[in-house]
């Protein structure tokens, strides 16, 4: 078990959100934005069919967490990758992409449900989607989040029922298996085998 104080893994995570940016975790990876249960007729031209997906997104709510069954100092804890704000862009060899922090997140939309899911396998590497985040360079503790993009809770973004007069709204939810590397009392690194959940709900901001 880790005798780190499990108040200074708060201040970390605190600091890990502000680094990460607008990683998904997973982000990278448990989370989901909901897509508009309609098109926002100005917000989706023609010319890109999934521009009601895209721009900056401004966090209203997360509610996300990080629980690890093998270490009572580090379940159910309230932990996010997410700062105040993400952005979603056009992607090359995907629909859409999370473009800024340390990980890039990749997505297929389904039009018909206004909902996009991460890929599996990432395009650009062949493999599983993966994000590594690193906590302190120094002593080699580290964070390597496995999305889950084929359980009961894929990773997926999706936009929520339009409201006329109001800003388009999303939520990111699903899950992620973390690989979480903590240094301990006395320095040693000690591997924790943890799950996140990832819960934001936000607002557009800006348009493509």
């Amino acid at each position: 078990m880790s005798t780190r104080d499990p108040s200074r893994f708060v201040l970390v995570s605190q600091a890990l959100a502000r680094r990460a940016g607008g990683l998904l975790l997973m982000s990278a990876m448990g989370g989901v934005l909901v897509a508009g249960c309609g098109d926002s007729g100005n917000d989706a031209p023609d010319s890109d069919p999934f521009a009601e997906y895209e721009g900056v997104w401004s966090v209203d709510k997360d509610t996300s967490s990080l629980d690890c069954p093998n270490d009572p100092s580090l379940q159910d804890l309230s932990f996010s990758i997410w700062n105040s704000s993400f952005t979603m862009a056009a992607g090359v060899l995907s629909d859409i992409v999370e473009v800024q922090g340390t990980c890039q997140l990749d997505y297929a939309v389904t039009a018909s449900k206004h909902i996009a899911t991460l890929m599996n396998p990432d395009p650009y590497t062949n493999a599983a989607p993966t994000c590594h985040l690193t906590i302190d360079a120094s002593t080699g503790e580290n964070l390597v989040l496995n999305p889950q993009t084929n359980s009961d809770s894929p990773w997926t973004f999706k936009l929520l029922q339009p409201v006329a007069g109001q800003a388009p709204t999303a939520e990111i939810a699903g899950t992620a298996d973390v690989v979480l590397m903590l240094a301990n009392a006395l320095g040693a690194i000690e591997t924790n085998n943890c799950k996140f959940a990832a819960q934001v709900s936000a607002h557009k901001v800006a348009k493509p």
